[in-house]
C-alpha cells in the first residue's frame, strides 16, 4: 500500500503534476527519502536498513527522479556478522549486578518478548538475562 502510494506521489511530482484535487504542481521539497512505515522505533542498530535501500545497497524501490532516472545500487554494502552477548557460563543470574543490569537493559530496549506467552516467554533464568543483554 505505502510503496504503491510512494511511487505514485513521485511519478506525479517527475511528471510535473498535482493531484485530481489540486492539478497544479505543487512545491515540493524532500526531507529525506525514509521508508519511515517500515522503520522499527526500538533501540539497537537498526538504522542501516531505513531509506530506499536494502542493507546489501540494492534499492527498496523503483524511484526515478529529476529527468526520469533510477536510483542506482549502493556499492560494497554487506550484513553484519551476527553477534549478540550471553551470560557467562561461571556467572550467577542472580547476582544483583545482574539483576541490575538486566533491569537497565530492559529499561531501554524492549523486553516484552520474555513475557509469558510471548516468543521468548518459556526461556530459562540464563535466557532471560543473555536475552535481555
Amino acid at each position: 500500500g505505502a510503496q504503491k502510494f510512494n511511487q505514485g506521489l513521485f511519478d506525479r511530482i517527475v511528471a510535473g503534476k498535482g493531484t485530481p484535487h489540486r492539478p497544479q504542481m505543487p512545491d515540493v521539497y524532500v526531507f529525506a527519502l525514509l521508508d519511515e512505515d517500515a522503520k522499527s522505533v526500538d533501540p539497537g542498530n537498526f538504522e542501516r536498513h531505513w531509506g530506499v535501500f536494502n542493507y546489501d545497497g540494492s534499492p527498496k524501490y523503483a524511484l526515478r527522479l529529476a529527468g526520469g532516472k533510477g536510483i542506482v545500487p549502493a556499492k560494497g554494502g554487506r550484513y553484519l556478522s551476527k553477534q549478540w552477548c550471553v551470560l557467562r557460563p561461571d556467572a550467577s543470574p542472580t547476582d544483583p549486578a545482574i539483576v541490575g543490569a538486566v533491569g537497565y537493559a530492559c529499561q531501554y530496549a524492549d523486553c516484552t518478548s520474555l513475557s509469558p506467552g510471548s516468543s521468548c516467554g518459556g526461556l530459562d533464568i540464563r535466557g532471560n538475562v543473555s536475552y535481555a543483554f
